[in-house]
């Protein structure tokens, strides 16, 4: 999991293509900083796995679906990528949640300097893609977590301030430029959701049925969880370090909540 706040640009060294996929190396510094093998470390957005490293590059693969997705197949020695490492418990969310998966192709449509910024339009591949971007909502481009701006029909706009232009490499990125994209994570989960709603098909959202307006399926609740209880009879949760966990996350609302375990699932519950 990545936030999207780029930590140095990095520049493509070597690239060697085969029917398999692609090895790319990338040389970088600040990047390398405590890197082991098997680490991840997000290339312009995508998240990748460092297979080889020395003092001053890293390597990584990259398969035909990541070359289909990402505008990793038009790497070539010199063109410059974004690199962040993934965060870690201490660490600061600057950005928002980026999983570095890239959705896509966005195609950068135009540059207009508006004040101190560039305000850029991209556009989306697709209308289930343009559905997940709002109005002040949140987007990964190039692996840098930006604000959209304003959205009508496949099309957007983001405002690039100065520091972001220098600090990254977006910069280098003319009309016509593909670039890799990743929409907003609750975004796509509040869409699975509500299309199994549509289809019926969602258990936890499922339509009204003959008028009624409760779910036609019911979840199957599995236990109940308060700090420390006896839920059923011969079954015990003592867990006292869970409940402070869920409040900090927003999984409760007020403390001493209780949240119920639906088959699986965290639901909020009030006790109130």
């Amino acid at each position: 999991m990545f936030t999207g706040l780029i930590e140095e640009v990095g520049c493509i060294a070597q690239v060697e293509t085969n029917a398999a996929g692609s090895r790319i190396r990338v040389q970088a510094r600040r990047i390398l900083e405590n890197v082991a093998l098997g680490d991840s470390i997000a290339v312009d957005g995508a998240c990748m796995t460092v297979i080889a490293f020395d003092d001053g590059s890293f390597s990584f693969e990259a398969s035909p679906e990541s070359l289909s997705k990402t505008n990793f197949s038009s790497f070539q020695p010199g063109k410059r990528v974004n690199l962040e490492r993934p965060l870690t418990p201490s660490s600061r969310i600057g950005g928002h949640y980026v999983t570095g998966h890239v959705d896509g192709l966005a195609k950068v449509l135009s540059r207009e300097v508006q004040g101190n910024s560039i305000v850029f339009t991209f556009e989306v591949p697709s209308e289930a893609m343009a559905a997940l971007l709002v109005p002040k909502g949140s987007v990964a481009i190039l692996g840098i977590s930006l604000t959209v701006n304003t959205v009508s029909e496949n099309r957007f706009t983001v405002a690039i301030i100065p520091h972001t232009l220098s600090h990254t490499n977006l910069g280098d990125y003319q009309p016509g430029n593909a670039v890799n994209i990743e929409t907003d994570l609750l975004g796509k989960y509040v869409q699975r959701l509500m299309s199994g709603q549509q289809a019926g098909e969602n258990p936890y959202c499922a339509p009204p049925q003959d008028g009624l307006s409760a779910p036609a399926l019911q979840p199957e609740l599995t236990s109940v969880y308060p700090t420390h209880a006896t839920v059923e009879e011969n079954i015990s949760i003592d867990a006292p370090s869970l409940a402070p966990a869920m409040n900090s996350i927003g999984l409760t609302r007020k403390p001493p909540a209780t949240a119920q375990i639906h088959t699986g699932s965290w639901f909020n519950h009030d006790p109130e």
